[in-house]
Formats: C-alpha cells, sequence, structure tokens
C-alpha cells in the first residue's frame, strides 16, 4: 500500500497535506489552504509516497489560476506526470478565491496609525532687494569688439 501526501506550490508558498497512510492509489486529501497570491498565475501539486526511510515521487499537476481570479471559484481536474513525463491519473483540485481586502482600492490599511500631519510651512519673508554690486566687483567690461585670440 502507498503512504501518500501532497506538497502545493503557489509562487515561493508551500504547504505539505498530512500523509494518508495505505490509501491506495484513490487518496482524498480534503484539506484547505490559504496562500498570499499577488502575482502568480499557476500552482503546483507534487505527489509523493511517504516509505519509512524516504519519499518517492509518484506525480506531478500544474494548474492555472485565471478562471478563479474571475469567477471566485473553480473546480479543476489535472493530469498527474509522472517522472518520465507519462500521465498516470488525475487530481481534482477545488479553488476559491478571497481577496485581499488590504489591496482594494479605497481600504483602510490593516497596519498601524498614520504618521502624524505636516503642518503649513513656515511663511518666508520677502526676498532680500538686490541693489548694485560691491565696489570691489569695479564695472563690468564694455561690450565690443571680441578680443583678438593669439596676442597677449
Amino acid at each position: 500500500k502507498m503512504d501518500l501526501f501532497a506538497i502545493v506550490t503557489i509562487g515561493s508558498q508551500t504547504y505539505r497535506t498530512t500523509t494518508m497512510d495505505s490509501c491506495g492509489r484513490n487518496p482524498v486529501f480534503n484539506q484547505t489552504f490559504k496562500f498570499n497570491i499577488i502575482n502568480e498565475n499557476d500552482y503546483q501539486i507534487v505527489i509523493r509516497d511517504d516509505d519509512a526511510t524516504t519519499t518517492e515521487l509518484v506525480g506531478t499537476a500544474r494548474g492555472d489560476l485565471a478562471k478563479v481570479r474571475i469567477q471566485r471559484s473553480d473546480r479543476q481536474q489535472l493530469a498527474m506526470q509522472t517522472k518520465s513525463g507519462k500521465q498516470k491519473g488525475m487530481v481534482s483540485v477545488s479553488l476559491n478565491w478571497v481577496p485581499n481586502s488590504a489591496l482594494t482600492y479605497g481600504a483602510t490599511p490593516q497596519y498601524g496609525a498614520p504618521p502624524p500631519a505636516y503642518g503649513a510651512p513656515p511663511a518666508y519673508g520677502a526676498p532680500p532687494a538686490y541693489g548694485t554690486p560691491p565696489a570691489a566687483y569695479g564695472a563690468p567690461p564694455a561690450y565690443g569688439a571680441p578680443p583678438a585670440y593669439g596676442a597677449p
């Protein structure tokens, strides 16, 4: 008999079911996992056989999240692929989509108090008056013919 468990992965998040001891070829895991999904579009399910000393790969399947994002729920039948790439069996998955209210437009943030409000900027006086330049600068040169280059 096989002692099977499933590993469900979406993006960098992974959950593992409990091992179904002596479940044979048609295990029913019937477990619920909650994932925080931002940009992920698909998921992977890996079925493994838990032996006393090792775990052996039984098969893998991939599913798509596009339909559940739109319809809020979906049931999928996914073909299991063996490590040699042959189809061997199916896995049935039920999906429910619950949008994260903290990420929707106009939602109240779920983190701490907002920063204190900034007051009005300090009042600035009139800019300083600009008069004639100090005598140390002298008068600017008169415009006229450009200097001759090459002469000292």
